[in-house]
Order: structure tokens, then C-alpha cells, then sequence
């Protein structure tokens, strides 16, 4: 619950990559004001242009863009060493799909879902640099309809949480005649928090996928790859609710009765942890895989 009324604690941050002290340089493409001909000639300090983007991976992660560079940094001044040549539009592409496909592995999506289907799309994309706008919509218009569903289901789950919770202080005051009435909706509430966390976890990994489809591949990249990190986010909030259902049903009505405010495993602090744990870990993987994509020999010599 508290992740529902303080959205801002459990969105998906990226933590720093331990033991990569390395900086880049995110450039723009041609049209923006951080394409290449706003920074200074590589081999030479200058001023970072405005808007533009220095700093570790992470930052890259959150930034990215058409092209990188491996930089060094003095306070407000900037030094292009070498470009990641491996890295570009189609790279960023797929990197994405490894993200999405990754996110959907962790959060258990079954095979045969949609998720898939975009994910083999966009990485043909990436690969081929062929763009299949009939195929895309199809894939999108198939999203669409699960995350129309994901929003009824959804909506219902939470409904019967909240009114579960509500009884359960309502007749908490009904004294003994309301004893075994409290436990049970108890349960009930928590089963159906957990289910309205996992129709959330799939809409936003479905958000995520359904980004892939679109046409500019740096910009997919950069829409979807923050979504798949809420999505496992918010999957671990499910599965604490899962334990704190399982917890409730292995106490007796009484005791639950006796303590109301024993928690369990969900209480709220541990779905704040267990939602920050799952973006994080989900934030180390791409800033991981995403360094596969920059690795280059050259610039780490330099």
C-alpha cells in the first residue's frame, strides 16, 4: 500500500555500476544540440555543450543516444577519446530487446506471450535495419488488447484489496462476533493486493515491449529500457504480497486477531527494499549488458 499512495519511493532509479569509474559521452543526432559539431574536437578539452550528457554508464543508461564516447571529464569541461564503434541505433535496438526480453524472463511471463513477439521483431529490425510497419502494428494492437484487460483485472484486484482492508477495521469493532470475519477478509486482502501488483508488473512490461515497435530505435530504447526496470520492480512487490498471503493462512484467526498489525513479510518498509532491490538488480544487468554493447579495446587503452 505504501508503494500505491508514495508512487515517487518504489520508481526505477539506476544505481552506479561498481568497480566502472570510466566516463562517456552521449552525442545527439544531426538535428539536436549535442550532435557531434557542438562538442570539442575529440583529443581536446572543451565546454560540454548544452544538454549534453557526461558522466558513467548509468547516466548513459538513462541518456541514450544515437552515438558514445569514451570521455574524460574536468569539472565543467569535457575530452572526447575515442567513439564506441560498436555502438549505434541499431545497437541501442537491440540492446532494448535484451532488456525487454531479460525483464520478461524475471517477471515469469509465459511463452506465446506478445512480449516475445516484439522482442523478435525489433531485433530483426536491428538487424536487417528494415522496418516492418504493418508487423509493428499488428504486435502493438495485440498489446493493446492484453493491457485493456491487465487494466479490468487490475482494477477489480485492487478494489476487492482496499474493500477487504476496510472491512477488516470495520468489523474489527464488532468485537468477538467479528473475530474470524476480520482474519478472513485479512487474507483475502492480501492475495488480492499481490494480484493487482502482478497485473501491474505485466502492463508495464507490455509498456515496455509495445516501445520496442516503434520506428526510431533510439528512442525505443530509451522509453522501454526503464519500464522493464519498474516491471521487475514492481514483480518483487508481488511476491512479497504472495508471502504475506501464505504467512496470514498459516496463522489461526486468533492469533491474527490478537495482533492486527503484525504484518508479515509485506509491511511496507520490506515492499519499499524489496521494489528498490529489484530495480536495482535490474539497473546492474543493463549497465552490464549495455557495457557489452561500448566495449572497446581502444578507448580503454586510452
Amino acid at each position: 500500500m505504501l508503494d500505491r499512495l508514495f508512487p515517487f519511493l518504489v520508481q526505477a532509479r539506476t544505481p552506479r555500476l561498481p568497480g566502472d569509474d570510466r566516463q562517456y559521452a552521449v552525442i545527439g543526432d544531426g538535428a539536436s544540440k549535442t550532435a557531434t559539431c557542438r562538442w570539442p574536437a575529440p583529443g581536446t578539452f572543451g565546454e560540454v555543450p548544452p544538454g549534453g550528457v557526461v558522466g558513467p554508464i548509468a547516466t548513459v543508461l538513462e541518456s541514450l543516444g544515437p552515438e558514445v564516447w569514451y570521455a574524460r571529464r574536468d569539472r565543467r569541461k569535457v575530452c572526447l577519446i575515442a567513439r564506441a564503434e560498436r555502438f549505434g541505433p541499431a545497437a541501442a535496438l537491440a540492446f532494448a530487446t535484451d532488456c525487454v526480453e531479460h525483464a520478461a524472463h524475471e517477471t515469469g511471463e509465459p511463452v506465446g506471450s506478445p512480449v516475445y513477439a516484439s522482442v523478435e521483431l525489433a531485433r530483426r529490425y536491428a538487424r536487417d535495419r528494415r522496418y516492418d510497419a504493418e508487423h509493428c502494428h499488428a504486435i502493438v494492437g495485440a498489446l493493446a488488447a492484453f493491457r485493456r484487460g491487465f487494466r479490468r483485472n487490475a482494477r477489480g484486484a485492487v478494489g476487492a484489496g482496499l474493500a477487504a482492508n476496510a472491512l477488516l477495521g470495520a468489523v474489527g469493532d464488532a468485537g468477538s462476533l467479528g473475530c474470524g470475519m476480520r482474519a478472513d477478509h485479512g487474507r483475502r486482502g492480501d492475495a488480492r493486493s499481490a494480484e493487482a501488483d502482478l497485473y501491474v508488473a505485466r502492463w508495464t512490461l507490455f509498456g515496455a515491449a509495445a516501445a520496442l515497435c516503434g520506428a526510431d530505435p533510439v528512442r525505443a530504447a530509451r522509453e522501454s529500457t526503464p519500464l522493464c526496470r519498474q516491471a521487475v520492480a514492481r514483480d518483487r512487490i508481488a511476491n512479497l504480497g504472495r508471502g504475506q498471503a501464505d504467512w496470514a493462512a498459516s496463522r489461526s484467526d486468533l492469533t491474527l486477531d490478537l495482533h492486527p498489525l503484525a504484518l508479515g513479510p509485506g509491511n511496507g518498509a520490506a515492499q519499499l527494499r524489496a521494489a528498490r532491490t529489484g530495480g536495482d538488480d535490474e539497473g546492474l544487468w543493463q549497465m552490464r549488458r549495455l557495457g557489452d554493447y561500448l566495449r572497446n579495446p581502444e578507448a580503454r587503452a586510452a
